[in-house]
């Protein structure tokens, strides 16, 4: 009888946490969209650059290249299934197709003009590094939330938003690469 009542619990365990095959996403299900706006990696863990030549954008998730962004790219995702999003650049080269969220952040770091590197928030200036969530774009600016404190939102130049901090140069690695995207 205690098996019973153990296997009795242990399926209602499984069916109340989704486990039915009904319930399981599959990889091609849209997914909610939370950050519209990201910035594309074509870094390693350790921020060295991988793909110099540029981030793979793809026909459909894993299908062909059909186009490639460089490093340090924003783009305005347009919908999402499963690990990929199909996304559009927001300045610079027009470019369309699906990326792996792998290579997509949604916080970036904020970097200013030499010589303090600090950034400006709609003419306030923050701390140099500060850390954002990006919220919408337009051509020359990106609208973001402030990590540190998530009731500042404003405005700022599209040349400050950054996915590693400033160094000593205000925005370039050891290789001599800006980072100002």
């Amino acid at each position: 009888m205690g098996a019973r009542v153990g296997l009795a619990g242990l399926l209602l365990i499984l069916v109340g946490c989704g486990a039915s095959s009904g319930d399981t996403p599959r990889p091609d299900d849209a997914v909610e969209i939370r950050r519209p706006i990201l910035l594309v990696s074509g870094r390693t863990d350790h921020g060295d650059l991988a793909l110099p030549r540029g981030v793979p954008l793809f026909s459909e998730p894993e299908g062909e290249t059909v186009d490639s962004v460089a490093d340090g790219t924003l783009v305005r995702v347009l919908t999402a299934r499963g690990h990929w999003h199909k996304v559009r650049t927001v300045a610079g080269p027009p470019a369309e197709g699906w990326i792996n969220d792998f290579r997509l952040r949604g916080v970036v770091h904020l970097s200013g003009e030499p010589p303090n590197c600090r950034p400006s928030l709609d003419g306030a200036t923050l701390r140099a590094g500060e850390q954002a969530e990006m919220l919408d774009a337009s051509r020359k600016r990106i609208r973001v939330r402030l990590i540190a404190d998530p009731s500042r939102t404003g405005w700022v130049p599209i040349e400050q938003v950054h996915e590693l901090p400033p160094d000593k140069d205000c925005g370039h690695d050891g290789d001599g690469h800006d980072h100002g995207h």
